[in-house]
């Protein structure tokens, strides 16, 4: 499902039926608004942690973002600088963006040789993305990461 994911998401952003059935999956009204990226990470977390029978640690897309604009208010979120596999990433699009202008990754793995971040994405073109940023490429426009475990 996932290799179908975003198709023809990019130019009706957020209005195919996969991102509706995250949505729904994650709690969210069918037709609320919302990045797509956050609920396709949303989903991703959420399914994770059902997969060890666990309740995810906060009402995602919504909580990951308080969880990083307020950080002091959650028990988890601590700032990360060296990333590792499972981090959710906030990345810039553009050169005035702001925190309305950001992409959500979740990060699948480092390699610390190469520093280069491995990541799976929603919304990064008309498909799912898994994708890697070399040599420090990351770093650029990196806003922030935090552990969400």
């Amino acid at each position: 499902d996932d290799a179908r994911a975003g198709r023809g998401e990019m130019g009706g952003n957020n209005s195919g039926w996969y991102v509706k059935g995250l949505r729904i999956f994650c709690g969210f009204p069918r037709h609320a608004k919302g990045a797509w990226c956050a609920i396709f990470g949303s989903a991703k977390i959420k399914q994770g942690y059902l997969s060890f029978k666990m309740d995810p640690p906060f009402a995602l897309s919504r909580g990951a973002y308080r969880l990083v604009m307020n950080i002091g208010e959650s028990e988890r979120g601590e700032f990360i600088t060296v990333p590792e596999p499972g981090f959710a990433c906030w990345k810039r699009r553009g050169w005035t963006a702001l925190w309305r202008k950001a992409h959500f990754r979740i990060m699948t793995g480092y390699d610390v040789e190469t520093d280069t971040m491995h990541y799976v994405a929603g919304n990064e073109n008309a498909l799912c993305r898994v994708g890697s940023l070399k040599h420090g490429a990351w770093r650029k426009d990196l806003i922030k990461m935090v552990t969400i475990r």
